[in-house]
């Protein structure tokens, strides 16, 4: 049995990057299709300009936000997690 991930979180990300003209993505990786059970690592690297910042990275699934990091952010409420039956998120290895 697998679980879809839907391309919808490529869609929102790119819908909120035509407000910040100076925010490039130079990687964004995420499997399109995951066994239930299975770990997967979801990742984004983005390039800002010269005096440009990040209000918040935001990932969803089937339209809920799970993860919440605000880069500009120092100590436990820079990345904020939402419960979500079958998400687990290793705080140790995110933000």
């Amino acid at each position: 049995m697998s679980i879809f991930i839907s391309h919808s979180i490529i869609i929102f990300i790119l819908s909120k990057l035509t407000l910040i003209h100076s925010l490039r993505i130079q990687d964004l990786s995420f499997p399109e299709y995951v066994m239930l059970g299975q770990t997967v690592t979801m990742y984004c690297e983005y390039y800002l300009g010269d005096g440009e910042y990040v209000d918040s990275i935001k990932w969803y699934k089937d339209n809920h936000e799970f993860y919440r990091i605000v880069p500009q952010m120092i100590g436990p409420n820079k990345v904020r997690t939402f419960d979500m039956d079958g998400v687990k998120i290793d705080l140790e290895n995110s933000g």
